[in-house]
C-alpha cells in the first residue's frame, strides 16, 4: 500500500507544481520580458517486485522557460536595426527640412543676390544699385552663417545624445554584470531557485542594450552571458563589465568620440560602431551633418572666389582696381596626434571647379606625402614637396615632417560660418572692366551676373544653384531612404516579436486549458491516495480479524 500512496503523493505534488506554474504564467501575462514557464516531469525509476518492474510515480525535474534562442537573437538584431535607423532618420529629417525650406534655405537669398547683381549691371553708375548689391551680399553671407548654425546645433544635439546613450549603455552593462553574478551563484546551488526570472531580466536588458549598440552574445556554462560589440570590444564578461565614455575629438573638437576603457586609459572606438542608436548618430553625423556643412562651405567658397576673381580684375566707380568682395577662412589643417611637421593650405582661385566637399588626410611616409580623400578613400601620392596641389587646394610644407606625421585637412568646414563681405563702400564694387570707359561700363558686372548660370563647380558641370539643388536632392534621397528603411525595420521587429511571443509568450487560452488539465490531474492523484488509504484500511481490518 505504501507504494500506491507514494505514487499518489508524487502525482499530487507534480500537479500542484504545475498548477502554481500555470497560475504564475497567467498573472504575468502583461509583464514586459516575461517568458512562459513549464514544469518538466520525469518518471521515477522502476523498482522490481517479484521480478517485475513496477513504477514508483513522478518527479518534478525542474521548471524551465519556454524559449528559443534563435528567436531571441532575431528580436535583439531587429532592435539594433530599428535603433540605427531611428536616430539616423530623426536628424536627417531635420537637415532635409532646413535645406529645402523656402525661408530658412539658401535658394531665395542666392536669387536675391543675383537679382541685385543684374540690377547693378543695368545701372552701374548708380550708388543705390551698388548699395543694394552690397546689402544682398551681406544677406547671402548671413544666410550661409545661419544655415551653418542650424547644422552646428544638430551636431551639438548628436553630442548630447551620444553622452546620454553611452550612459544608458553603461547602466545596462552594469545591470547585466550583476545579473550574471546572481546566475553564477544560483548555478552553484542545487535548487536553482530564482534563475528563470533572472534570465528573463537578462534577455530584456540585452534587448535594450541591442537597441543602443550592436552586440553579440555568448552564453556560458555557468548561466552567465558574455557580451561584445559588433566591432569586437568586450562589454561584459561574467560579473565584470567595461565602461564606455565620450571625449572631444582632437582634430574635430566640436564633435565627441566614443571611448572604451582599457586599464587606466581610454581608446577611441568611434570607427568601430556602426549600428544601434549610437551607430545611427555617428552615421548621420558623418553622412549628413558633415556633408551638409562641407557642401555649404564649398558653395560659399565658390561664390566668394569667383566674385573676388572678377572684382580684383575689374575697376570700381573711381577707376581703381577692385578689392575682394568676400573674405573666407583658409582651409583647416590639423596635425593628428603628436606631429613634427606643419602644413599650410590655401584655395587655388584658378581651380574653383576642382573643389570637393570632402575632408582629406595627408600622411608623410618618410619620403612622400600621401593624400587620402576621405569621402571615397582615394589615395594620391603628392610627392616629397615642399609644395603640391590637389582638388583645388595649394598645400605647402612649412615645417618638415617625419615619417608617420598625419594631418587632417578640412577645406570647406569653416567657410559657411566665416564668410563675410569685405567692403562697405558701394563705390568699391568693380562693375567696369576698363578704367577709360567711365562710370557707365557694366562689362564686369555682366560677367558677375553670368556666374549665376555658369557651371563653376563639380569639374565645370554645375552652377551654384545646381550644386545647392544637388545637396538638397542628396539629403532628401538619404532621408527618404532612411524613413523607408525605418518603416521596414519596424515591421521586421514587430514580426520577430510576434514570432517569439508565439513560442515564449503567455497564451491565456492555452493556460486556461492547462489549468483544467492539471486540476483534473490533481484530483486524480488525490483519488489515488484515497484509494490507497481505503485499501490500507481494508488490509488492517482483515489483519485484526
Amino acid at each position: 500500500m505504501a507504494d500506491i500512496l507514494s505514487i499518489g503523493v508524487s502525482g499530487l505534488k507534480a500537479a500542484q507544481r504545475a498548477l502554481s506554474t500555470t497560475g504564475n504564467n497567467i498573472t504575468n501575462v502583461n509583464t514586459p520580458g516575461y517568458t512562459r514557464q513549464r514544469v518538466d516531469l520525469a518518471t521515477r525509476p522502476d523498482q522490481l517486485l517479484a521480478g517485475l518492474p513496477v513504477g514508483k510515480g513522478v518527479d518534478v525535474d525542474g521548471i524551465s522557460r519556454v524559449v528559443n534562442e534563435f528567436l531571441n537573437t532575431n528580436v535583439q538584431t531587429s532592435a539594433t536595426n530599428v535603433g540605427t535607423m531611428a536616430s539616423y532618420t530623426r536628424y536627417a529629417s531635420q537637415v532635409d527640412s532646413v535645406l529645402a525650406d523656402n525661408v530658412i534655405g539658401l535658394s531665395s537669398s542666392m536669387q536675391a543676390f543675383f537679382d541685385a547683381v543684374n540690377g547693378l549691371a543695368d545701372d552701374p553708375a548708380s550708388v543705390t544699385t551698388r548699395q543694394t548689391m552690397l546689402g544682398s551680399a551681406e544677406s547671402l553671407a548671413a544666410k550661409f552663417q545661419s544655415l551653418n548654425t542650424h547644422v552646428d546645433q544638430l551636431d551639438q544635439g548628436v553630442n548630447q545624445e551620444l553622452r546620454t546613450k553611452v550612459d544608458q549603455v553603461n547602466a545596462l552593462t552594469k545591470s547585466i554584470a550583476e545579473i550574471n553574478q546572481s546566475l553564477i551563484e544560483i548555478n552553484g546551488r542545487s535548487d536553482g531557485v530564482g534563475s528563470n526570472s533572472l534570465r528573463d531580466q537578462l534577455d530584456q536588458a540585452v534587448t535594450e542594450l541591442s537597441r543602443l549598440i550592436g552586440v553579440t552574445t555568448t552564453r556560458q556554462s555557468d548561466g552567465s552571458l558574455n557580451i561584445m560589440t559588433t566591432g569586437g570590444q568586450v562589454l561584459v564578461t561574467g560579473s565584470t563589465r567595461v565602461q564606455l565614455g565620450t571625449q572631444a575629438n582632437p582634430a574635430k573638437p566640436s564633435q565627441l568620440d566614443v571611448t572604451y576603457e582599457v586599464g587606466n586609459s581610454n581608446i577611441v572606438i568611434t570607427q568601430n560602431i556602426g549600428s544601434g542608436e549610437i551607430g545611427g548618430l555617428l552615421n548621420v553625423r558623418n553622412e549628413i551633418i558633415d556633408k551638409t556643412r562641407n557642401s555649404l562651405g564649398r558653395l560659399a567658397a565658390g561664390i566668394a572666389l569667383e566674385f573676388n576673381n572678377l572684382q580684383t580684375t575689374g575697376r570700381d566707380l573711381d577707376g581703381n582696381l577692385g578689392l575682394n568682395l568676400f573674405t573666407i577662412p583658409a582651409p583647416v589643417a590639423i596635425g593628428e596626434g603628436a606631429v613634427t611637421g606643419a602644413l599650410s593650405v590655401a584655395f587655388d582661385p584658378a581651380q574653383v571647379d576642382q573643389l570637393t566637399t570632402s575632408d582629406y588626410r595627408i600622411r608623410f611616409d618618410g619620403t612622400n606625402y600621401i593624400a587620402t580623400r576621405l569621402s571615397d578613400n582615394t589615395q594620391t601620392n603628392l610627392g616629397s614637396g615642399p609644395a603640391f596641389a590637389i582638388d583645388g587646394l595649394n598645400i605647402n610644407v612649412t615645417t618638415s615632417a617625419v615619417a608617420g606625421d598625419s594631418f587632417l585637412i578640412r577645406p570647406t568646414h569653416d567657410v559657411a560660418d566665416k564668410i563675410r563681405v569685405a567692403i562697405t563702400d558701394p563705390r568699391k564694387i568693380a562693375a567696369a572692366a576698363d578704367p577709360f570707359t567711365g562710370p557707365g561700363d557694366n562689362s564686369n558686372a555682366l560677367a558677375m551676373a553670368d556666374l549665376q548660370l555658369t557651371n563653376t563647380l563639380e569639374g565645370g558641370n554645375a552652377s551654384f544653384n545646381d550644386a545647392y539643388n544637388q545637396l538638397i536632392g542628396e539629403i532628401g534621397t538619404r532621408t527618404r531612404q532612411a524613413k523607408t528603411g525605418l518603416e521596414a525595420m519596424e515591421a521586421v521587429e514587430q514580426s520577430a516579436i510576434e514570432a517569439r511571443q508565439e513560442v515564449s509568450g503567455v497564451n491565456l487560452d492555452e493556460e486556461a486549458a492547462d489549468l483544467l488539465k492539471f486540476q483534473q490531474a490533481y484530483q486524480a492523484a488525490a483519488r489515488v491516495i484515497s484509494v490507497g488509504n481505503e485499501l490500507f484500511g481494508t488490509l488492517l481490518q482483515a489483519v485484526r480479524r
